[in-house]
């Protein structure tokens, strides 16, 4: 992602830069051009291609994880209980992240060489910009967006519990309620909670059959396999 965000800043060298750009880097001192950086005006083209890198490193990171990382079954398939089905299962999400890691990788390299190159082929003040809207990208996606949507969600959730205002948005995005990672320390503990949660769905689905189906298609009990009661991993 931070490759990203520097390929979407790079296209800060198709402006002009806001001081002279008939500098010659080869006369110039190494400290005088990382001081041209840190003191260079900062205009409103330095700050769209910083929100420009933003967001094109979030949709490379959906694209990436979307592809190679969706470690989920459909919510209207049951998982199976067969141990061969299991092992296929998690060998060919091992075999997607390897792939993954490696387009990553390799993206990245690519992602990089470009990035200079693109900053070699222009004016040295560009390139200055460039490094400015950079590090503008990087503090909005490990900094200010997580504190925003975090303190969005935290918001939303304790009105929610003394008040029916965010009801609706409750039930139309339940996501905001998704705690299933939360204090996971180990992938026993992971997979109790998931056997769990599955096994008070079908409870809930038994004691109320005539539950809307919101998402999911309509199970047939007679076809599907039996699946034992969940045991806590941390008891001996």
């Amino acid at each position: 992602r931070v490759i990203a965000s520097l390929v979407g800043a790079c296209i800060a060298v198709t402006f002009e830069a806001p001081v002279d750009e008939e500098v010659e880097a080869t006369s110039t001192a190494t400290w005088d051009l990382f001081i041209q950086a840190l003191t260079m005006p900062i205009t409103g083209n330095t700050i769209l291609c910083a929100f420009l890198g933003m967001l094109f490193s979030s949709i490379v990171k959906r694209l990436v994880l979307r592809l190679f990382y969706r470690y989920a079954i459909p919510y209207n398939q049951r998982p199976t209980t067969s141990v061969e089905a299991r092992r296929y299962q998690l060998r060919y999400w091992h075999e997607l992240a390897e792939m993954g890691k490696w387009t990553c990788i390799i993206g990245s390299l690519l992602g990089f060489g470009s990035s200079l190159a693109m900053c070699m082929l222009s004016p040295q003040p560009r390139a200055a910009v460039v490094f400015q809207a950079f590090w503008f990208s990087l503090i909005g996606t490990h900094w200010l967006v997580p504190l925003l949507r975090g303190g969005a969600n935290a918001t939303l959730l304790m009105s929610a519990r003394s008040q029916a205002t965010f009801d609706g948005w409750l039930t139309v995005w339940p996501g905001f309620m998704d705690f299933e990672h939360v204090g996971v320390k180990t992938t026993e503990f992971m997979v109790w909670r998931a056997q769990r949660i599955v096994a008070e769905e079908e409870l809930l689905l038994q004691v109320y059959p005539d539950m809307p189906s919101i998402g999911r298609k309509l199970r047939d009990p007679d076809e599907e396999e039996e699946m034992g009661a969940a045991q806590d991993p941390n008891y001996r």
